[in-house]
């Protein structure tokens, strides 16, 4: 017999009558349903058969619509099928949690979790857009520091659709808006993501151009996008080190890295200026000594600055994509520090399930 079979047992008014006789009423069959299907869902899941939990779930919450554990299990299934990759069901359970228990304090972690998953997971963008549009209305919050961050999770899903227009004037009002926020708020996660990554992309196009400036062409020519290229580099150093103090870690290993690129273009550019025509060898030679003079401390301001993105990583712990670019980048200066990676085979194993812990909205 199973669960299942005692979906419709009664107990008889006769059975109820004699329990009484001896002294206790036998217990209601729906009580009793209700209590054994949450155990299976948790035995389930303590078990590691996480498909089956969230089934268990999902009936519970379906047949007992006022039930004791009905928000656990609502809960608990939309965790279990996020990390069963059923992003669908997943969010269809954070939703019905929402729309049953709207007061429940969790409820703006909830709703954030739903957007996550449509940003990260499915990559559905336009849907993200939309949801962290009407964040602050769905959760049911109104506050500066929350709004902040749905806005920048509204500005990540535009950048994603190649909308650039939209998140260069999203940006911009994130930089406006931050500054308003209280100190405590300045120093939270999100808030100090958003402006730290609305100023890192403000000095994009500046930078874009600056390493597209080659020195080619005559020597006035020359000269003169050698003197603007070397304007350039103060100008940018300057800005990404204002994106660095914001204090933000990804970010900063991203300008100090950035900050290495310039020294280390101009100092490329300025190895491979050509000698004018009309030099002999030996002036040939003298002007490629200059050249070097004015090169090599170049390339030593851009191993600084790589040098000071790694150390910053390691100390902080992050290990993102401007930390591999940074070491491949020092591996023009330094090819035995960072040998080649070997990569070998995976061996075919079960899968392996990792319940996603439910985010808290860092505001």
């Amino acid at each position: 017999m199973t669960v299942k079979d005692y979906k419709d047992f009664k107990v008889s008014d006769k059975d109820n009558a004699d329990s009484k006789k001896d002294g206790a009423a036998l217990p209601a069959p729906e009580s009793l349903r209700e209590q054994v299907m949450f155990m299976l869902a948790t035995f389930n899941g303590r078990l590691a058969e996480f498909d089956t939990a969230a089934d268990w779930y999902d009936k519970y919450a379906a047949e007992f619509p006022n039930g004791d554990k009905r928000a656990d299990a609502l809960f608990n299934a939309g965790l279990l099928r996020e990390g069963l990759g059923e992003y669908d069901a997943a969010m269809k359970a954070f939703a019905q949690y929402i729309k049953d228990f709207p007061k429940a304090k969790d409820v703006p972690d909830v709703a954030w979790r739903i957007g996550l998953i449509l940003l990260d997971k499915k990559k559905d963008y336009k849907a993200a857009q939309a949801h962290f549009t009407n964040y602050t209305k769905m959760a049911g919050v109104a506050n500066a520091a929350r709004e902040l961050c749905a806005d920048f999770k509204v500005i990540q899903a535009l950048q994603k659709q190649g909308k650039d227009k939209e998140v260069k004037a999203g940006y911009e009002a994130i930089l406006k808006s931050y500054p308003k926020l209280s100190a405590d708020d300045k120093a939270k996660p999100c808030p100090l993501e958003a402006a730290a990554a609305a100023a890192f992309a403000q000095v994009e196009p500046d930078y874009q151009s600056f390493m597209a400036l080659n020195l080619t062409g005559n020597e006035r020519e020359l000269a003169d996008k050698l003197a603007k290229k070397t304007k350039s580099v103060d100008e940018l150093q300057k800005r990404y080190t204002q994106v660095l103090g914001i204090g933000q870690g990804d970010y900063g290993i991203a300008s100090l890295y950035r900050i290495g690129t310039v020294y280390q273009n101009l100092a490329q550019q300025i190895f491979q200026v050509p000698c004018p025509r009309r030099f002999d060898d030996d002036q040939c030679a003298m002007f490629q000594s200059e050249l070097q003079t004015r090169a090599f401390p170049l390339e030593e301001k851009a191993v600084e600055a790589f040098d000071k993105a790694l150390n910053k990583a390691y100390e902080l712990g992050i290990y993102n994509d401007w930390l591999a670019k940074t070491q491949e980048a020092m591996k023009t200066y330094e090819p035995q520090r960072f040998p080649e990676i070997r990569e070998y085979s995976l061996i075919a194993s079960e899968k392996v399930f990792e319940v996603p812990a439910l985010v808290e909205v860092q505001p």
